[in-house]
């Protein structure tokens, strides 16, 4: 199995390790324990990440073959490790986009920084025949309303109240990272910024469903991860890469040419918008005092956790102003605590998601259009039609986009789209619950 986490090079890409070799110097699956140690050093520092993957009955016949990885750095060293020219150039790509927000932030361009060795020989052949994946599906779960899968060394609570809340039999994949990356000397020393998660995540619970048994990775990405925040160095720079389409059919493709055609990974509502799916969830009201898509719940060191909602932050302004549409003002102030279209402080956050300052969030917010059609649709609606944010930005939206009608919007996002990796089945379901 192919496996890649870019925290490493991440922390690594600094002025003072950027031009040293990173390594990666071997990696240890430990069966008794489930566990996965991967090794890696660069310059005078060493690390290891640790996996530690569920204790199923399922009996794995997994080779040692498919559980080799690839890591980076500036100059990369992957020891005995040999990759095909298309696995390089995926993960070439993975890199490259998968860090253009870290590009941007630190003004570093990574296009000739990252190599990755190859043989043009190589090829890892496919075992089918000792690869039979159960017939089930792993739905990965993050506490949200896109249920995506957080691997952390503690569980935050919106993923066990969900796990508890739905009442279905659960999995749990622990990632822990090295301690070293918490430590404050360490952290002055090197450039930080935004890693794409999901991709590392994709490889987890490709190697969770080999190990654990089951063929269905079911992911909850939307189709608005695909819109960029930017440009740099001659790219799209998109925060969500890791969670869009093009990652999702790129990492298929990779699997299935490489390593087995049994293992499926792709988004259940890759056909629909944000605001789709946020009006869907409208109606799930045993889950609304459980959810939370705010990041400061998820943050590695838990005791900078908190419970559910900041509510001054990007994606709690997004989320909110999403669901006001479909819910009344009063059930939205038990979610988050207040009305945060009711706070003139929140302004120019509204501002930046509406496309009228700066660039649109980076964050896991959906397409700026979409935060227009909610507002226009706030306009009309009793409870928050007078609320401050809407009367304060009200004429900037009508100037900003007065080519653009909320009936035209409509049309647009509650409507699926014709680009998924749904297999046929999955897609009769989620056709039959719009």
């Amino acid at each position: 199995m192919l496996y890649f986490s870019c925290k490493f090079f991440l922390n690594c890409y600094s002025s003072s390790v950027q031009k040293e070799i990173f390594h990666f110097d071997n990696f240890e699956y430990q069966e008794d324990k489930k566990q996965l140690l991967l090794r890696y050093s660069c310059a005078e520092y060493k690390f290891t990440e640790r996996i530690n993957f569920p204790k199923t009955d399922f009996v794995s016949s997994v080779s040692d073959e498919l559980l080799n990885k690839a890591f980076t750095s500036a100059e990369l060293d992957i020891g005995d490790i040999k990759l095909s020219k298309n696995e390089a150039d995926f993960f070439y790509s993975f890199c490259v986009k998968g860090l253009g927000e870290f590009s941007y932030r630190n003004n570093i361009s990574l296009k000739d920084a990252i190599k990755f060795p190859y043989d043009e020989k190589q090829r890892i052949s496919l075992q089918e025949e000792d690869i039979n994946l159960p017939e089930t599906c792993a739905v990965l779960i993050g506490g949200g309303k896109d249920s995506i899968v957080s691997n952390t060394s503690n569980i935050p609570r919106p993923i066990k109240d969900t796990f508890e809340t739905a009442e279905l039999p659960s999995l749990i994949t622990e990632r822990k990272i090295d301690p070293i990356f918490f430590e404050p000397d360490f952290s002055k020393k090197v450039l930080n910024g935004h890693i794409p998660i999901t991709g590392i995540i994709a490889f987890i619970t490709l190697a969770t469903g080999m190990l654990c048994g089951f063929k269905y990775a079911v992911l909850s990405n939307e189709r608005s991860a695909n819109e960029g925040n930017t440009e740099f160095d001659g790219m799209i720079v998109n925060h969500q890469w890791s969670k869009s389409f093009e990652l999702e059919q790129a990492f298929s493709k990779l699997i299935s040419e490489n390593i087995t055609k049994e293992f499926k990974y792709f988004s259940f509502l890759r056909p629909l918008s944000e605001i789709k799916i946020i009006e869907l969830f409208s109606r799930f009201e045993k889950y609304h005092p459980i959810f939370t898509s705010c990041n400061h719940t998820f943050k590695f060191n838990e005791k900078n956790r908190i419970d559910r909602w900041c509510s001054n932050c990007d994606k709690c302004r997004f989320v909110f102003l999403m669901l006001a549409p479909f819910l009344s003002k009063q059930k939205l102030e038990n979610i988050f605590g207040k009305d945060l279209l009711d706070d003139e402080t929140q302004g120019d956050g509204y501002r930046e998601l509406l496309g009228l300052k700066n660039i649109k969030p980076f964050e896991c917010v959906g397409e700026i259009e979409e935060s227009l059609l909610a507002f226009l649709m706030l306009m009309q609606k009793d409870d928050f039609k007078n609320d401050t944010i809407i009367k304060l930005l009200k004429d900037e939206v009508l100037e900003k986009h007065k080519d653009v009608s909320a009936e035209e919007l409509m049309n647009r996002y509650m409507k699926p789209a014709d680009k998924y990796l749904l297999p046929a089945k999955f897609k009769e379901i989620l056709y039959a619950a719009l």
